[in-house]
């Protein structure tokens, strides 16, 4: 890992970017009347300029380097973001060395990570891991340590979009969102990094808000929400109605902010990667954000009973896909299989196209609803059952039984990557 070279330059040297902010207040506007200009109207226009930033040495951990930079206006002051960064061994400003980027979106009750920089350093990456809601760890010890408020931070979340009702520019979301573009930002102008190659990545809470910035930020090349997705007013786990079950008016508001709104405006590649257990974000309304976000292609991944987690969440051994992925797109490296044709029916028959042998597929089924106990512990019980492959039609089959009510199939190929199936829902027998 290596310390990037204009740290101890960059904080000083660039003009306050304060006066560029535009604070705008208004209210949600209806989805049907989006547009790709209308869906970004309210970004303020400095997320696209590098913002001023500072070291915070006593935070640095090991060549990954803490540092605040400056968020966008709240209540009327300027307002700092912590963040780690960090660089692989050998990236340079000279040709041949520049490295492609990652900007890590943390989930609820998580903050900036050291961690997850030296993964994706580790990977060859830059990475910046950013907190989003006005604080920072107070030590740097690992995954758990306590958080403390920032002087200057900016608002923390309100619950599941509470705070719809205040002004546009003191809600979390725009906050949130102004951050990770401004992240993007700032990683984009060291001199190590290429920036015609950058993907975002986010967990749990972060991935509503990478797949959100996907349809938002058109200077990544690729995304990977993990877990996180939209259509939460449809879910059947912890999402549902978006905690305004009894308030329709509430809830129409808060549609505002559903990453759903953003997809048709995707033009990227996004790896969606959830387990089929999840009890934030329920499988069904994850898949159908994969379908709804297919004009930039899409690969849904399903890994059976993942836990859910910063962990596991960007752990190589747990979801490997998301390296392969984001390699393939920003390195030239072999790419996940792709599914061509996607199985129908109880006679399933799923089409593929893959550089590298697909090795085993399974179907995945329910006989049952999706079932949570308090809209939080999955209480179904998936079934499985081996399907077959043909490797020289690249093809897989499988009578799916009469008592499935929805399924789904994976594909594995030689090197342990899943790529999944829609899921499918079967009419009533």
């Amino acid at each position: 890992m290596k310390t990037p070279s204009l740290f101890l330059l960059r904080g000083c040297v660039l003009a306050s970017l304060s006066s560029l902010f535009l604070l705008r207040s208004f209210l949600p506007v209806h989805a049907a009347e989006d547009t790709a200009e209308s869906v970004k109207a309210w970004l303020p226009a400095a997320v696209y300029e590098v913002p001023q930033w500072e070291r915070m040495p006593e935070m640095d951990v090991d060549d990954v380097q803490a540092i605040l930079y400056e968020g966008v206006p709240y209540q009327g002051h300027k307002t700092q973001v912590f963040a780690y960064l960090g660089l692989p061994e050998g990236a340079g400003a000279e040709a041949g060395k520049q490295v492609p980027a990652v900007v890590c979106v943390h989930g609820g009750g998580g903050t900036a990570f050291w961690e997850w920089v030296k993964v994706w350093n580790a990977h060859g990456y830059a990475a910046i891991s950013m907190d989003l809601e006005g604080r920072r760890p107070e030590s740097t010890e690992g995954l758990r340590t306590p958080k403390v408020p920032l002087e200057n931070g900016g608002p923390a979340r309100a619950g599941r979009w509470e705070d719809i009702g205040l002004p546009l520019d003191q809600q979390w979301p725009y906050h949130a969102a102004s951050q990770i573009m401004l992240a993007h930002s700032l990683i984009d102008s060291l001199p190590e990094v290429d920036a015609t190659r950058t993907a975002v990545t986010g967990i749990s809470w972060g991935g509503v808000m990478s797949s959100t910035i996907a349809g938002l930020d058109e200077r990544f090349q690729c995304a990977v929400p993990v877990y996180g997705c939209g259509f939460l007013y449809d879910s059947v786990a912890n999402f549902h109605a978006m905690g305004s079950e009894n308030d329709p008016e509430a809830l129409e508001k808060k549609k505002f902010w559903d990453p759903a709104r953003f997809f048709q405006f995707t033009k990227m590649p996004t790896l969606w990667v959830n387990g089929d257990q999840d009890g934030h974000f329920s499988v069904d309304i994850f898949s159908r954000s994969k379908e709804a976000a297919e004009k930039g292609s899409s690969t849904l991944c399903i890994h059976p009973a993942m836990s859910h987690g910063h962990g596991p969440g960007w752990d190589p051994k747990t979801a490997p896909e998301i390296y392969v992925f984001v390699d393939s797109i920003l390195k030239g490296g072999d790419p996940l299989a792709k599914v061509v044709s996607q199985p129908q029916g109880r006679q399933a028959t799923l089409r593929y196209e893959s550089s590298h042998p697909i090795v085993k597929s399974t179907l995945h089924y329910l006989e049952t609803p999706l079932l949570y106990e308090n809209r939080k512990k999955f209480t179904g019980i998936w079934l499985s059952k081996e399907a077959s492959v043909d490797g020289e039609k690249k093809e897989v089959t499988v009578e799916v039984p009469e008592s499935a009510t929805m399924y789904y199939l994976n594909i594995e190929d030689d090197r342990g990557c899943l790529v999944s199936s829609n899921l499918v829902k079967l009419p009533s027998s």
